[in-house]
């Protein structure tokens, strides 16, 4: 399940997913890339990076409901 983020910062979350991030590449260095604790940091730094795409993408579509 993806983090909750109350709070719209985009450098709260940049400092978040860059701090996941090299986690990710130093768990992977020294367990494998494979590992399930490689894989579980993979997925949570890849519901961070979903949040700041929709949050701050400049190419977002709004959808009108009618």
């Amino acid at each position: 399940m993806p983090p909750i983020i109350f709070e719209n910062d985009e450098v709260y979350l940049y400092i978040k997913i860059e701090l996941i991030r090299g986690e990710l590449i130093y768990t992977g260095m020294q367990e494998g890339f494979g590992s399930q604790n490689t894989i579980r940091i993979s997925q949570r730094l890849d519901s961070y990076l979903t949040i700041y795409q929709r949050l701050f993408s400049k190419n977002r579509r709004t959808f009108l409901y009618k």
